[in-house]
């Protein structure tokens, strides 16, 4: 399981010069003095939740039992990479825009800590956040030393010439001529017909096969029937983005529990959002 956020509020700060693959993150803040980071741990195993993971949340309910995380791992086609992610949903603002200068401090103290993996979407900030991750990112960093995922704005796809504008605007605003990951935004039982009319699948084994991204999937906030008809529509995708979180696990409405065990089942790589609630 690959571990990354976008979505929660909850920022950490890191232990001063620890490496990623060697701090312990605890479900609280963690203060060096500086920079705070939007990067999430939650935990790693071969078994996933269900087994290790209530024995996980069983200890993490006393106050001196930190979640250690300790490996990096392998996401898809890509190498090794961090298990902590930096989402850019929500980053520092400055008189209502993004605080530059924040950000690229943020991203360098991510970068020299470990955190390789950074992720963006179409919407994020007013459509800034993309152009956010060129400056603090794209612009200063070789392009392989970082996993970028970004994601389509299904909502906004009203046919299917669309996904070809909406992508190649995707790639002007991060400077980069591919991304790692590529997610169908935020897909669920409503917005899935469109996907499917309008030829969302087939335009993400395109770019594939064209080398323009590496994984392709999407992205879901939605129950564990609906991921599971989609996933078995769609065999062909690498990963899912999935709200998975202590208290989320058996709630009725997120889900979490049984959309893990689903994607489990289909063999599909998870990538995590909202672990900390």
């Amino acid at each position: 399981m690959f571990i990354a956020d976008t979505h929660s509020d909850t920022l950490f700060n890191l232990a001063r010069g620890a490496k990623i693959d060697e701090v312990d993150i605890t479900p609280a803040r963690l203060h060096d003095g500086g920079v705070t980071l939007q990067v999430f741990a939650m935990w790693s195993g071969p078994k996933g939740p269900g087994g290790d993971y209530a024995a996980l949340a069983e200890q993490e309910s006393g106050t001196d039992s930190p979640l250690t995380v300790r490996d990096v791992v392998s996401l898809g086609t890509m190498p090794h990479r961090s298990l902590l992610g930096f989402g850019t949903m929500r980053l520092p603002m400055t008189e209502a825009v993004i605080d530059e200068a924040q950000v690229r401090e943020m991203t360098r103290y991510a970068i020299e800590n470990g955190v390789n993996y950074f992720d963006t979407a179409y919407p994020y900030h007013g459509e800034y956040s993309e152009d956010a991750v060129r400056q603090a990112l794209v612009e200063r960093y070789p392009r392989d030393s970082f996993v970028l995922a970004d994601k389509m704005p299904i909502l906004r796809v009203k046919a299917p010439e669309d996904y070809d504008r909406f992508f190649s605007e995707q790639l002007r605003r991060c400077g980069v001529g591919y991304f790692d990951v590529y997610l169908l935004h935020n897909l669920g039982r409503d917005r899935y017909p469109n996907a499917q009319r309008f030829g969302a699948f087939p335009f993400l084994l395109r770019l594939k096969k064209e080398g323009q991204v590496k994984n392709i999937g999407f992205s879901f906030h939605d129950d564990a029937d609906t991921l599971d008809q989609i996933l078995t529509d769609h065999p062909e995708v690498d990963v899912v983005q999935l709200q998975i979180n202590y208290l989320d696990w058996n709630a009725a409405v997120a889900q979490s529990g049984r959309c893990y065990e689903v994607a489990a089942r289909h063999g599909k790589d998870v990538i995590v959002m909202e672990p900390v609630k």
